[in-house]
């Protein structure tokens, strides 16, 4: 039963995941390795819980109401998505991607959440078809926000705009489970010696664009800067 579910012995276990995978290799593809295994454990947990679910999501390629927020990750999930891009662009569609980053960056680093949701500027990684282009590798707290309603959901994003409340029916247990193993890979960072600080998605995306060498750093063990 999901009711009984040790989210804090859950959030312990991806974090010996994660640092088993990093024992005696920190180079930044290990680092990558490392956050998919931890993920794979989250979706495979979520999916062995789910199985009797009377409240399937609503949530479907196309539908991208709520990819005008800001996402918080960790650095390697960052690490996770410049490789998966790295594979799958070629030198021009980078250069591409990193301007509309470059543009997104500047339009929303200094908003708070309701100012980001107010201004409606979509994920750089939505395609013309409001599809998310990262998807296998999204960060993880990406994937604990859920409806069952997609018409509910766009209205409370809608109502939110005008200053109104409006609940938004979601997966409880699904957006704990992923919290709980982002709470473990950051955990694990902080057992490893390695920067374990939060940043937004857009912010932390536009610093390894522009810095190159950020990777190998960060896996050396130094810390990122603050980003806004």
């Amino acid at each position: 039963m999901t009711e009984a579910f040790d989210f804090a012995g859950f959030t312990e276990m991806v974090c010996q995941v994660f640092c088993q995978e990093l024992h005696g290799d920190r180079t930044p593809l290990a680092v990558v390795a490392a956050t998919r295994r931890a993920t794979a454990l989250a979706e495979a947990t979520l999916a062995e819980n789910l199985a009797d679910d009377i409240h399937p999501m609503a949530c479907a390629a196309g539908c991208a109401t709520c990819c005008v927020i800001n996402v918080g990750v960790l650095f390697p999930e960052v690490l996770s998505i410049t490789e998966f891009l790295g594979r799958r662009l070629s030198r021009f569609e980078v250069a591409k991607l990193q301007k509309e980053i470059e543009e997104l960056y500047q339009v929303t680093r200094w908003l708070d959440e309701e100012d980001r949701l107010m201004v409606r500027r979509n994920c750089s990684f939505l395609d013309a078809a409001g599809t998310c282009s990262i998807y296998p590798v999204r960060p993880l707290l990406c994937r604990s926000v859920t409806s069952t309603d997609a018409d509910a959901c766009r209205g409370a994003l809608t109502a939110t705009v005008f200053g109104e409340q409006a609940l938004v029916l979601m997966n409880l247990f699904q957006k704990s489970l992923m919290e709980a193993a982002y709470l473990g890979v950051a955990r694990g960072l902080d057992s490893l010696g390695l920067d374990s600080r939060g940043a937004r998605l857009t912010a932390a995306m536009h610093y390894c664009l522009v810095q190159p060498a950020a990777s190998d750093a960060y896996a050396a063990g130094q810390s990122l800067p603050a980003l806004a």
